[in-house]
């Protein structure tokens, strides 16, 4: 990998800013004193036999729009069940994915929205659901992985493990549940990564349309750049940039997802379109990370003054979920929180409407998921 380290340490510089402002924030404490006050003792729970119907409500709801997603692009069952068939439409809707940005209808749209807030919902089930049958919080895991086989969108697949840890992580703080981390759930960690880069090698060897010894070695040498290559990529964009003040869009990249559907600003397909070359094997990528809209927005300087409030609305944010304020608000945004950065590494989670779209759907379901428990005590 090529490095000259600039880049990388610009993106700890603002690493530090972030904690700066995260820092900034005071947290909200109960005060005590000789003042008899009633204090709410808040509690949240799952919304009984409601939140169970609303887990598979969207679960099927997703393989519904799995079929239909197949079958509006000119496929079929055929297709599912003869291997040539099937990489022959995995590699047809990379291409044509590609080919335009915005290609999908209305009723694709609403199918995707569902599809992600799927295994969010998975992830929280796994504490609604008792010993074996835990399992089927994990059902929520499949439509992403149909989809982005049929597809050829290894992203897909990435984005539906993160989204699923996120309800794990993000239910257990709203339930006041520790996670423990013993040797079985490490092993289990352990063989789920190696399934999940087993089931991406074999997405991106359906996107080439061969599924032979060949192929294989050409994607395992593609993944080096595809798992590692955003940080050498921005690392080299870095130095060449220079900040011209009429050219900063303020917000506009980093919420494309609005602009672009304004018509303010346009997203090309894969957002950038030139590939660094970032090994020398020529490994290339078009992967360099958030910052790079962090720059073109608001210049270096601008966006180390971004990422001070960012870190300071995340922590207010952060401040009103651990304290059950505004609940429903608070853990959708949490969520959103969680989402943004571990899809940092990419690029902005609001770059697409269907992640912002996303935010708002999340919200109506998870005040039929959760319910409040509110009593109150002398203090």
């Amino acid at each position: 990998m090529y490095f000259n380290y600039t880049g990388i340490l610009y993106i700890l510089l603002g690493l530090v800013f972030y904690d700066l402002g995260y820092l900034a924030v005071k947290p909200a404490v109960v005060q005590g004193g000789n003042v008899a006050i009633s204090q709410p003792n808040r509690r949240v729970s799952f919304n009984g036999k409601t939140a169970k119907h609303v887990y598979f409500f969207v679960l099927i709801l997703s393989f519904i729009g799995i079929a239909y997603g197949i079958y509006s692009h000119g496929f079929g069952l055929s297709n599912l069940l003869d291997l040539s068939s099937f990489m022959e439409m995995s590699n047809a809707n990379s291409v044509e994915r590609y080919a335009e940005v915005d290609q999908d209808g209305i009723i694709d749209k609403i199918f995707g929205i569902n599809a992600c807030a799927c295994p969010i919902l998975g992830g929280m089930s796994f504490y609604l659901f008792e010993k074996k049958k835990r399992i089927l919080s994990f059902a929520a895991l499949l439509p992403q992985a149909i989809g982005g086989l049929s597809q050829g969108a290894k992203m897909g697949i990435i984005t539906g493990t993160f989204l699923w840890l996120i309800g794990l992580v993000v239910a257990a703080q709203l339930l006041d549940i520790k996670i423990k981390v013993k040797l079985r759930t490490i092993i289990i960690l352990l063989v789920s990564a190696i399934g999940l880069m087993a089931l991406l090698t074999v997405v991106m060897m359906f996107r080439i349309g061969q599924f032979d010894t060949d192929t294989m070695y050409v994607v395992f040498g593609k993944a080096i750049s595809y798992g590692l290559g955003h940080l050498p990529a921005f690392d080299m964009w870095f130095p060449t940039h220079e900040d011209v003040l009429s050219e900063l869009t303020g917000g506009g990249k980093i919420f494309y997802g609005i602009t672009n559907t304004l018509g303010i600003l346009e997203r090309e397909g894969g957002i950038f379109t030139k590939m660094m070359e970032v090994s020398p094997y020529g490994d290339e990528t078009n992967v360099y990370t958030i910052f790079r809209f962090f720059i073109e927005d608001f210049g270096k300087i601008g966006a180390l003054v971004y990422l001070f409030f960012m870190g300071w609305l995340c922590r207010k944010i952060y401040d009103g979920f651990v304290h059950k304020r505004n609940i429903y608000l608070s853990t959708t945004l949490m969520c959103g929180i969680y989402f943004f950065i571990s899809w940092s590494f990419v690029a902005s989670i609001f770059a697409y409407a269907t992640y912002i779209a996303l935010m708002f759907y999340l919200y109506f379901l998870i005040k039929l998921f959760y319910r409040k428990e509110w009593t109150f005590c002398s203090s």
